[in-house]
Parts: C-alpha cells; sequence; structure tokens
C-alpha cells in the first residue's frame, strides 16, 4: 500500500507492506498488523508517518549552537 499526506508545506507520499492494514477513523489512522513479522514493523511505520505530518505542517528545523 501507500499513504500520501499533504500539507502546506507539500506533499509527502510512502510505500508499506501490505501485512500492515492503515484505515483512518475519523481525525485518527489505525495501523493493524496482520502477523507477527508486520507486528515488528508497526511502531516504526506509526513513526514514520507521524513525522510526514510534522514535516509537511511544520517543517525542518536544525538549531545551529555556537
Amino acid at each position: 500500500g501507500e499513504i500520501s499526506v499533504k500539507g502546506p508545506l507539500g506533499t509527502l507520499s510512502r510505500q508499506f507492506g501490505t501485512a500492515i492494514t492503515v484505515e483512518k477513523d475519523g481525525d485518527t489512522l489505525v495501523f493493524k498488523a496482520v502477523n507477527a513479522e508486520a507486528s515488528a514493523m508497526h511502531g516504526t511505520l506509526r513513526a514514520l508517518v507521524a513525522n510526514m505530518v510534522k514535516g509537511v505542517i511544520d517543517g525542518y528545523e536544525k538549531k545551529l549552537t555556537l
């Protein structure tokens, strides 16, 4: 499958395996793993999508410390 995130700073998309299903429930996304192997990737995919959402809304910022 593929998930796309659109925001004021652009659009990001990412491919993911078919062993994880993503369902939209109101304003939240629900990730479900089909088997034990997919369960290991469940948290990683959730974190990647959360970072994608943050990226298209807030962007990336690195502060320089001197």
